[in-house]
């Protein structure tokens, strides 16, 4: 349910009424974090809360904070604090809750499970608030703890038979559903059945739509942030989430309205640059994701976020060398668990393009091995392996491709599965693939190009003029974009001119001509076309023969 607002005692009558009124402005404090946390204003509840801890502070204070910098990802923290809640406040039921929730943060499942049971037992499963924290502790638990089937029971209990139509519990309930692999379904009746009990619930409202968007239904996604923003305009996540769906339906005017009014209303804080950045980021405008992370840096170096995005915004502005010592820095201070899979396809990139190739394939290979739907991670290992001339390895990639493609493999595959072959010497098979694009594409002219150099390798010394049919329809077809295909032209007509000149004859050599003069045309600098062409022109005088083909040039 949407959070109250309530007025602060002045100090004056704090002093008087602590005694009697701590608990109560300890639990006010608590529930301003709790909003501040909801709506990502980090800074404000963590303020908050130690202000809070720093006066003695309340079991629900430490655990608050320890939430707090778990949904930061800063487990050590996060764990520090529910520590401290369990030390200082063991005798009470949510103190022990926080020593179990700090036992999860380090990976003690077995030992913070059974804090939760000295719970139940204590309570007799008759508390509601103790099973929701021991659900809580679980949710913002590190990803490695994946199995939520006991806090899933307890909520389900507790929305039964001790806080039926209860939205915070059913909301917290499809987290702890949407944590669990397979359970979108029962989450987002759970968030569902939260709007039923109360539809102004802005953070059942906001999980639900985050599920839509996960479930790629963006439409609910978008009426759900929508709603949010309606119910609550200082909601600002869902400005955030909204500029995110905006931009992947290609609306860069609405997602830019978005993201700036997310900027406007998130507290400046390292998350808010963090998402801020993360959209110039995915907007490709890379230099000014650059300049703010490095900004965002300066406040908190510890970020494995910002370290993580400052990496990737370093190599797509070229800087591979800034790139990969950021990545290591990152990779050093980040768990393996912590790490995403575009950290591998960024790490072996950079290692690639620092020269260190034999150190990239495997990284690629391990990261395409994680994720088989990334085309883009398939094209460059294929390339990587065309680099290393390890030529039937990336054939296999090709041609796995073009199976999966069906009836429509894209014409740079095909045309990248011919490269493979011509260059492994097999050119039948490169000859056929080009062939195929000639056929469905015949506007794709490199491929009549590529045809020709396939057929030059299966006739070599172009008796059989296998290769000249090819080169002329390349002639032909791009007669009107000579700078575009400059060196290829020039290839072509040289390859044409041997073909003709090589009979020997007086009338061949003459027929030839005009082909060495175009190749000299586009390419002023080639010595068989002037050696040619003063053969042809000057036949009394002692010119070199032309005795060889061209080479072609790919």
């Amino acid at each position: 349910m949407t959070k109250t607002w309530k007025p602060a005692l002045t100090l004056t009558a704090a002093a008087l009424l602590l005694p009697t009124l701590a608990p109560y402005a300890y639990a006010q404090t608590v529930q301003d974090a709790q909003r501040a946390l909801e709506v990502e204003r980090y800074s404000t509840a963590r303020a908050t809360l130690l202000k809070a801890i720093s006066g003695g502070g309340s079991d629900e204070a430490y655990f608050t904070l320890g939430k707090l910098y778990a949904k930061l990802q800063k487990p050590d923290s996060a764990a520090y604090y529910f520590a401290q809640g369990g030390d200082k406040f063991g005798g009470t039921v949510t103190g022990k809750v926080s020593a179990g929730a700090a036992m999860l943060q380090t990976g003690n499942i077995g030992g913070a499970e059974a804090k939760f049971e000295e719970v139940r037992k204590q309570t007799k499963n008759k508390d509601g608030d103790a099973l929701i924290k021991i659900a809580e502790a679980y949710i913002v638990a590190p990803e490695a703890v994946k199995d939520l089937s006991k806090p899933i029971a307890d909520l389900t209990m507790v929305k039964d038979k001790l806080k039926p139509n209860d939205s915070y519990t059913l909301t917290t309930l499809g987290d702890a559903y949407l944590k669990t692999t397979g359970q979108g379904g029962a989450a987002m009746t759970a968030y569902e059945n939260a709007l039923r009990a109360n539809a102004s619930d802005t953070r059942a409202l906001y999980h639900k739509g985050l599920l839509n968007v996960r479930a790629r239904n963006n439409n609910g996604g978008r009426d759900d942030f929508q709603q949010v923003i309606k119910l609550d305009a200082a909601y600002a996540p869902a400005y955030a989430e909204l500029a995110d769906i905006y931009y992947r339906a290609g609306l860069y005017k609405e997602a830019t309205a978005m993201i700036t009014e997310y900027r406007n209303r998130a507290e400046n804080s390292t998350a808010s640059q963090a998402k801020y950045a993360a959209f110039l980021y995915l907007s490709k405008d890379y230099p000014t994701a650059l300049t703010e992370l490095n900004k965002a840096l300066v406040r908190d170096s510890s970020s494995l976020v910002l370290r993580r995005l400052q990496a990737y915004a370093l190599y797509e502005t070229k800087n591979y060398k800034g790139a990969l010592a950021a990545l290591e820095r990152y990779r050093a201070l980040a768990k393996p668990e912590e790490q995403i899979g575009s950290d591998a396809v960024y790490y072996g990139r950079a290692l690639s393009k620092n020269g260190r190739d034999d150190e990239a394939l495997p990284t690629l290979l391990k990261a395409m091995a994680a994720d088989t739907t990334d085309r883009d991670l398939q094209q460059e290992v294929a390339q990587l392996y065309l680099k290393k001339k390890q030529y039937p390895q990336a054939i296999g990639i090709y041609r796995k491709r073009i199976r999966a493609a069906g009836d429509k493999p894209s014409n740079t595959d095909l045309y990248y599965l011919g490269d493979s072959y011509e260059k492994s010497g097999r050119f039948a098979s490169a000859d056929s693939a080009y062939k195929v694009i000639t056929e469905k594409n015949p506007k794709f002219y490199l491929a009549y190009y590529k045809r020709g150099l396939a057929n030059v390798g299966l006739d070599p010394s172009s008796e059989k003029g296998l290769a000249r049919p090819f080169f002329q329809q390349f002639i032909d077809s791009t007669r009107n974009e000579k700078d575009k295909y400059r060196s290829q032209l020039a290839t072509a007509n040289k390859a044409v001119a041997f073909t003709i000149y090589r009979k020997g004859d007086k009338g061949s050599k003459q027929e030839s001509l005009p082909y060495w003069q175009e190749a000299l045309a586009l390419d002023p600098a080639d010595e068989q076309s002037k050696t040619a062409i003063k053969d042809i022109t000057t036949p009394t005088a002692a010119a070199r023969p032309v005795t060889r083909k061209p080479a072609g040039k790919k």
